[in-house]
This record gives structure tokens, sequence and C-alpha cells, in this order.
């Protein structure tokens, strides 16, 4: 028997959503928040701090958060492991900061959705001005393989 994870995503939305509506700054300002949107498909997550922030959020365990959103497909992964870390190097603000930093992909839409129906936002976030840099651009590549890959805007080649 199939499991049914839709009370969980809804838990985990409500909690992202008013979270969002308490402190804006969780969402879309690198260097502070736990998830910026780097291209139109999806968001670029701080791990842990991600799952952890949500299933507080949610008012669940870390594993059922992460376990909803893997097998639901929210939380990118790739392979038969269904592995989600990636270490990437991205690079923000004027003058540039780099950092290399543990994150993960999360699908824009399910963000988007949770600021739509409980963050009292009518439109998505922008964009943010983070990049990935250009030498990790192969292996994000290689980590969506068959999945829609990121926009080239989502590169910079910035060291």
């Amino acid at each position: 028997m199939l499991k049914d994870y839709t009370q969980t995503l809804d838990r985990l939305q409500m909690g992202l959503g008013r979270a969002y509506m308490r402190s804006p700054s969780i969402l879309g300002i690198p260097g502070m928040s736990i998830a910026v949107k780097i291209d139109p498909n999806y968001y670029l997550a701080v791990m842990p701090a991600f799952i952890h922030r949500m299933a507080e959020w949610g008012g669940m365990f870390p594993d059922t958060a992460e376990d909803a959103l893997m097998r639901t497909g929210n939380l990118i992964t790739s392979g038969p492991d269904r592995d989600y870390l990636l270490e990437l190097g991205v690079v923000w603000g004027i003058p540039p900061v780099t950092k290399r930093i543990r994150c993960a992909l999360v699908l824009a839409e399910f963000v988007d959705r949770a600021l739509r129906l409980h963050g009292r936002r009518a439109a998505p976030l922008p964009v943010a001005d983070l990049r990935v840099i250009a030498a990790d651009r192969e292996r994000v590549d290689s980590f969506l393989d068959d999945k829609t890959p990121l926009d080239k805007t989502a590169f910079s080649s910035q060291i």
C-alpha cells in the first residue's frame, strides 16, 4: 500500500507559509535565508537547516519531513540511493561574496505554493542574486541528470 503524504506536505507548507509571514527573511536573501530561488524551477536550500526548520514549523520530526519531501519529489534526489546533498560554490552580492555550502534543490512550486496559500504572497518570490559557480555546473547537471536542468543564468563564472 502506498503511503499518502498529503497531510504531511500540507503541514510543511502551512508551517513554511506562517513562518514566512512572521519573518520574510527566511527565504530569498543570500547569506541569510534557509533557501533562495536560483531559477524559476528550483530553490537552493541550505542543509541541514532547511529540513530542520521545515520540520519544526510543520510540527514533526526531521526524518518525517525529509522522507515526505524526498518521496513526493519536492526535494530533488539523484541516483538509486536518492541522495539529495550537494556541496556547491555560490556567489552573491556586490562586492561578490563566495562560499561553499552544503545544499539541496527544492522544487520552486512547493515553496511558492506554500507562500501563496499560507504566506499571503500573491506572486512567487523572484530569482535571488545568488549564482552557482561555473566550476560546479557539471556536478549540478550530472546530479539533475534526466530532470529539468538549472537555467544558464543560475551559474556565474566567478570562483
